[in-house]
């Protein structure tokens, strides 16, 4: 199994860190097949928990934000990475926090949905949806703007 799609978290893969000592090799396998799975994921993805704190992301979450290897550790502050984001992406500065603050007043289990641009020629769309406990996983998707921008055009 290659984890070469995988953000290296050190020592080993993050989803493969946690203890497993005692696991079946079923369990392990299910695992190894989780790991395979959110490495080949098109979307950025990552699991942030209740102290706000980066539980994993993978390799695409990192590379649509430019983020250094130390920003896809575990335990990385979610604002540190927020910070060194937003002066690459000060268009959507505000819209982080707000989008933030949304997800501070959602429920448990609720999904809090928004679409921002990143710059003149980047949109994302964000989904973060609470996980039991506290914290969220996040879905971060690129959105075609070339129809957008058409339409801009257009208009003007």
């Amino acid at each position: 199994m290659t984890h070469s799609n995988i953000i290296p978290f050190e020592p080993r893969n993050p989803i493969l860190a946690y203890e497993n000592e005692g696991l079946e090799d079923a369990d392990r396998a299910l695992l190894e097949e989780l790991a395979e799975t959110l490495a080949s994921m098109p979307r950025g993805m990552c699991m942030i928990d209740e102290e706000a704190r980066l539980i994993f992301c993978n390799a695409a979450f990192a590379a649509m934000y430019g983020l250094p290897t130390r920003l896809t550790q575990p335990g990385t502050a979610r604002a540190e990475i927020v910070a060194f984001c937003a002066p690459r992406f000060a268009w959507a500065t505000v819209n982080v926090r707000d989008h933030l603050a949304l997800d501070d007043q959602a429920g448990p289990e609720d999904t809090v949905i928004g679409e921002y641009w990143i710059n003149e020629t980047r949109r994302v769309r964000v989904s973060h949806t609470k996980i039991a406990g506290g914290g969220y996983v996040a879905m971060h998707e690129e959105i075609d703007v070339a129809p957008l921008l058409a339409m801009a055009l257009e208009e003007a």
